[in-house]
């Protein structure tokens, strides 16, 4: 089982934080970039009716090399690429930190609605087999 699938006050991990980024920016496009044991990481998220509605993608990191590594794996994909021609700003998550609070990503939105940079906001967590890049502008 992934780590962040393991189950945390009744759910999987990844899904205490998908919740709250919900919570702070349901329109927000969302990239969880996923590599050991990825099936399983998807099936879980596309199984839950909750996230039926989320825009969701999941971007495939080949080899795991860490957190900086897979934020810029997810923006070498479609994804990113995207987000880089509208010169949006992204929010790098861990995947496996359950804590995260709403306050948090609303005050990362916040931070980035102040300024005129896209710059990413990095993260210093141990590699995790699933983070999440959120993107700030359609929040």
């Amino acid at each position: 089982l992934p780590k962040v699938l393991h189950p945390v006050a009744g759910q999987p991990i990844l899904f205490h934080i998908l919740d709250r980024v919900l919570e702070a920016a349901p329109n927000a496009d969302i990239g969880i970039v996923v590599g050991h044991a990825r099936e399983s990481v998807e099936s879980a998220v596309k199984a839950n009716p909750h996230y039926a509605k989320a825009k969701i993608a999941f971007l495939h990191q080949a080899e795991q090399l860490g957190t900086g590594h897979a934020a810029r794996s997810a923006m070498d994909t479609p994804w990113g690429d995207a987000l880089v021609k509208r010169k949006a700003p992204v929010l790098v998550l861990p995947g496996d930190l359950p804590l995260i609070t709403t306050a948090l990503v609303a005050s990362s939105q916040s931070a980035f609605a102040q300024t005129d940079s896209p710059t990413p906001t990095p993260t210093s967590t141990p590699y995790s087999s699933a983070n999440m890049s959120l993107n700030c502008e359609s929040a």
